[in-house]
């Protein structure tokens, strides 16, 4: 390939290969590869024989790894034939092993019970050397640096027995660069216990089966707006089949963001200008309003030993907002936390709808009801308040936060399984 660089006001062909590191040189070594393997016209798959004793191939560029139906000695004669056919392309695989158990990138796969299990792969030169707990860095990089290692090895592990061993391996090699064990089992536990409380995909996959095969997967492409986008999609509407190919089945989805207009800029001088409103215990104090009433007569509040601060420049009319609500016949522990893109009084009569015998499941709050006071309450018996405004894409998250926050997944209502 030709590649052209640029480096102190001269530029440079090269001749032969790609440079290590180039932006695209990944992206055009797996091209190439797929072209060799596939689409030449002395491709490998149609030129080398025996192709077909291959069950399973996956390949990371030049790395591949596969299952072979075969026996050893055709297993070789296979790789003498591949590389026959590979060298008029200048591609030599000089390194291959088959066998029980073989190495994979940074996977060690192996055949346990007529079953693939895989765990971690170290190679002997790699040092695991981590960024040292006494350089100068916020202290929030050195939690992350542990918490991602941790990830990768769970990830990595397929039984729990090799998890628990490269686990300790790992912690001990962040010993060595100046973590102390007391910090390194903390922020094991408590990544070991977000992965108990967070269904993972594979879980998903046992609980409802396997996955749609032909469930498309969205690419984003992400651009300033320009007058031509309408030649851009139907360009890259031309490219699908190439790009199934490349990516699997796809659902390409642009994102153009806007320049600023007129109408923005009065919108947010606007908002600039205008005095906050601050409302007393968040009430809107609107005539006939059935939530005012409900809301809590504090400033703060705790929830599980947390001191939870409401904002007083809301009020049952504001929309996009996390809220809670509180038994006034239990303790603090059953708290609800809950989002609403609509006003807060119109998610709260949604509530007050559920209580009745036939849709009380439909809620956490009226299933808390029927399941702990036999129905004798209705939503008057709830306290509420509004924790906290936020922007309409983030309340997912903050939701998230809130719960975890004040432990309700656990402690408070919003364990309650819902029927929708």
């Amino acid at each position: 390939g030709i590649n052209a660089e640029y480096g102190q006001g001269k530029s440079y062909k090269s001749i032969k290969g790609i440079p290590t590191g180039g932006s695209i040189s990944r992206q055009s070594a797996d091209v190439f590869l797929f072209w060799m393997f596939n689409e030449a016209p002395e491709n490998l798959r149609s030129k080398v024989e025996l192709f077909s004793l291959i069950s399973m191939w996956k390949r990371f560029i030049d790395d591949i790894f596969g299952i072979w139906r075969g026996t050893i000695r055709q297993f070789h004669l296979f790789m003498k034939n591949l590389n026959k056919a590979a060298a008029k392309f200048g591609i030599e695989f000089d390194k291959f092993k088959i066998g029980k158990e073989v190495e994979f990138l940074d996977v060690l796969c192996y055949v346990e019970n007529n079953k693939i299990e895989h765990r971690l792969y170290k190679k002997p030169i790699d040092p695991r050397r981590f960024l040292q707990r006494d350089s100068y860095h916020p202290p929030h990089v050195y939690k992350a640096v542990a918490k991602s290692q941790i990830q990768r090895i769970c990830k990595l592990n397929s039984k729990e027995e090799t998890l628990a061993q490269d686990l300790e391996l790992l912690l001990q090699d962040f010993q060595k660069s100046g973590y102390s064990m007391e910090e390194l089992q903390k922020i094991k536990s408590e990544f070991l216990d977000e992965q108990q409380n967070v269904a993972t995909p594979r879980q998903s996959d046992d609980e409802n089966g396997p996955a749609d095969q032909n469930i498309s997967t969205p690419v984003i492409f992400p651009f300033q707006h320009f007058k031509e986008i309408n030649g851009l999609k139907s360009l890259v509407k031309t490219l699908e089949s190439d790009l199934d190919i490349l990516m699997g089945h796809h659902n390409v989805v642009f994102a153009a963001k806007r320049g600023q207009t007129i109408r923005n800029a009065v919108v947010n001088n606007r908002a600039l200008c205008t005095q906050e409103e601050h409302f007393a215990n968040q009430k809107c104090l609107g005539k006939g309003c059935l939530t005012c009433p409900q809301m809590l007569n504090v400033s703060e509040f705790s929830i599980n030993n947390v001191i939870v601060k409401f904002p007083q420049n809301v009020s049952c009319k504001s929309n996009d907002v996390i809220y809670i609500h509180l038994c006034n016949h239990c303790n603090s522990e059953n708290c609800y936390v809950g989002q609403t893109s609509n006003k807060f009084s119109v998610r709260n009569n949604g509530h007050r709808s559920k209580f009745n015998p036939m849709d009380y499941e439909l809620s956490a709050l009226s299933n808390h009801s029927y399941q702990d006071h036999n129905l004798d309450l209705n939503l008057k018996d709830f306290s509420c308040a509004i924790v906290k405004k936020c922007n309409f894409m983030s309340l997912d998250r903050e939701e998230f936060k809130f719960c975890e926050k004040l432990r309700t997944k656990n402690l408070g209502l919003n364990r309650c399984k819902i029927h929708k």
